[in-house]
């Protein structure tokens, strides 16, 4: 599978930061700042919503939380991913996401 960490550079750093805090060169220009991804579980009692993570990434079930700011991905690794499925570059991303976070009690 691709190395979700460098998928993280390349595609979610420049808006959620080098760090996953959201703090990315393009996040001052943002009308909504994008979040922290490191307290993804922490925000969720302890638990990682991988799925949800993933549906968020590929631009699904979303409408919840109000307007998307953020770019759907699953179209674009469809296309720019060599061949690959997008679900195995959104699951490579899933599970980089997975751990980084910060835990409640770390």
């Amino acid at each position: 599978p691709p190395d979700g960490s460098q998928l993280f550079k390349t595609y979610c750093a420049s808006c959620h930061g080098a760090t996953a805090r959201g703090n990315g060169p393009a996040a001052a220009a943002m009308k909504v700042p994008p979040p922290d991804l490191t307290q993804i579980a922490k925000r969720n009692h302890g638990m990682f919503p991988a799925e949800r993570v993933g549906q968020i990434i590929e631009g699904k079930g979303v409408a919840a939380h109000g307007d998307r700011t953020m770019p759907v991905w699953g179209d674009v690794f469809m296309r720019k991913i060599g061949g690959r499925d997008p679900h195995v570059v959104i699951g490579s991303l899933v599970h980089y996401l997975d751990g980084i976070q910060e835990r409640p009690g770390e």
